[in-house]
């Protein structure tokens, strides 16, 4: 079978989305505040209600290092909530929302993908044209907003990408993969995550040594994926990228702690290098892993027959040792894996009509198993609360995990349902000011003045992690 891309959306006849998992996303990660949002948390899956009703769902988009997801409805309205410091929900503010809520600014540009990174949003618009919002600071939302603004809390055009269809973003840095099969990239490249052939280090100070790293503004391809033939699925974990090809050949850079570039080591890959031997037709990045479902293939051009199974590399599980290479999965060996996603400590996926997830260290219940149930596995377990439930899609966060299912059975209507309470919607216009937002340190020449997508659609240091 042909390597599967996120675009191939499927069909949904009543869709229903469901979370499991932290709701308040905004004291997540918050060493303070963030017992509140254990005992918050679902220990499994509810219905989504009254926000989303009458309003069907074909797409939810939350990552491994993202307090915050984005929902995208048939006909291209989007809907962000979660936690909103640096204005990457694009509501006009840095206040968090808990409840789902439209983003005005993008009322005139239907989305067909996004993608979130730790504090920033990339939205892919039906036209081709990309927009991102959220921390300003590495980059990583493109060269439109001025470079010592913090952040723009409204979507600003990336005026480079013309051709999008899909996007994927890590902590401080974006990937876009265009209609050609391409890949553009930008934002920080402290590990080589950009695929430029480089990490950007160098010295700031001429009288001493002073290293840090220069952040990339402005898309640039990816050189090293011209001669793989087209590109269809892009993954990023906070500090690593993973590219899927027509072929099925798996290519993974930057961060190579714990293995999780597959290349029986550890070190940083600053350019596109194949993993060897196996072949898949889909993949996805957590935290510090990777993992795809495929072959192995010895070298063998022709791809096998049947689904594959489920391999993994990096530090999946942290008790265990790390997988310097992709190995299988014995646990789901015979399954038929239909969909796969990864968080900050889980994986999900969905295989036979079965819901299966597991991971460690997690504590807000984002493996949806059911308050009677254990809040980590180390061992993949059957979520039972999603019994008999059609899933169609899966995203996973920091905490917190989104299911798309087939509304129309008795098996969904008996779900709990979550009504999240009225919040402020958002604006067009930020309300944030110039003079709130911390400038960053570094130089560099000032940017064009942002556009904001309404106004576009009228057009036509070191960071160890």
């Amino acid at each position: 079978s042909t390597p599967r891309t996120r675009l191939q959306f499927p069909s949904v006849r009543e869709a229903t989305v469901l979370v499991t998992g932290a709701i308040d996303l905004a004291n997540v990660g918050d060493k303070r505040r963030e017992a509140e949002a254990k005992k918050t948390g679902f220990l499994g899956p509810q219905r989504i209600g009254r926000v989303f009703s009458g309003v069907s769902i074909r797409l939810v988009v939350s990552g491994a290092c993202s307090c915050h997801a984005v929902a995208i409805a048939d006909g291209g309205a989007v809907f962000t909530w979660g936690k909103n410091n640096k204005g990457q929900l694009g509501l006009g503010d840095d206040t968090p929302r808990m409840t789902p809520c439209a983003v005005p600014a993008l009322a005139s540009e239907p989305i067909v993908h996004a993608a979130t990174g730790r504090y920033h949003t990339l939205f892919v618009a039906s036209s081709g044209r990309v927009f991102a919002t959220g921390c300003n600071k590495f980059g990583a939302i493109g060269s439109v907003a001025k470079k010592k603004q913090e952040f723009s809390a409204v979507p600003v055009l990336v005026p480079e990408i013309t051709s999008a269809v899909h996007a994927a973003c890590g902590a401080d840095f974006s990937m876009v993969l265009t209609e050609a099969g391409s890949v553009l990239s930008f934002g920080w490249s402290e590990f080589g995550q950009l695929g430029h052939g480089t990490d950007g280090c160098y010295n700031k100070a001429d009288a001493s040594i002073k290293l840090t790293f220069e952040d990339e503004r402005k898309p640039s391809l990816v050189a090293g994926l011209s001669s793989t033939g087209p590109i269809v699925q892009l993954a990023c974990g906070p500090h690593h990228t993973c590219a899927l090809s027509a072929e099925g050949a798996a290519y993974t850079w930057g961060c190579g702690g714990y293995g999780r570039l597959g290349h029986d080591n550890q070190e940083d890959i600053w350019s596109p290098r194949r993993i060897p031997n196996f072949l898949f037709n889909t993949i996805s990045c957590g935290n510090t892993w990777t993992c795809g479902v495929g072959w192995r293939v010895h070298g063998a051009s022709a791809r096998p027959s049947g689904s594959g199974m489920l391999f993994l590399w990096g530090r999946v599980i942290t008790s265990q040792d790390s997988m310097l290479y992709p190995k299988p999965e014995y646990e789901l060996q015979g399954w038929n894996i239909s969909v796969l996603t990864s968080g900050l400590n889980h994986n999900v996926l969905h295989a036979d009509g079965t819901t299966i997830a597991w991971g460690s260290g997690c504590a807000f219940g984002e493996l949806g198993l059911g308050p009677t149930g254990a809040k980590s596995s180390t061992k993949p377990k059957i979520v039972e609360p999603l019994a008999d439930v059609s899933v169609k899609q899966i995203a996973a966060g920091m905490a917190t995990t989104y299911f798309v299912v087939d509304g129309s059975t008795t098996a969904v209507g008996a779900l709990p349902e979550w009504d999240p309470p009225v919040e402020a919607p958002g604006s067009s216009k930020s309300t944030v000011s110039s003079s709130s937002a911390t400038a960053s340190k570094g130089k560099g020449k000032r940017a064009a003045p942002s556009s904001t997508a309404a106004s576009a659609s009228k057009a036509g240091k070191k960071k160890k992690k």
